[in-house]
């Protein structure tokens, strides 16, 4: 995941699977400009998750298939 323009807005990254069920969480600290991270399904069955990226009050929802 590659985050541009975040400003320093503490963000958050959060994993779901289908049935809404949290499997994994991320906040960031003051991200900057430019913040890259990799999302590690490698534990998590083959399936669709979702992804939430959240920062100062704007929210961006992915959708994510593991094969």
């Amino acid at each position: 995941i590659s985050l541009y323009n975040f400003n320093r807005q503490n963000t958050s990254i959060e994993i779901f699977d289908m049935l809404g069920k949290t499997i994994a969480t991320k906040t960031i600290a003051n991200p900057g400009n430019y913040y890259e991270t990799t999302l590690n399904l490698g534990g998590f069955p083959k399936a669709a998750y979702s992804v939430r990226i959240s920062a100062n009050g704007a929210t961006i929802n992915k959708l994510v298939i593991k094969n």
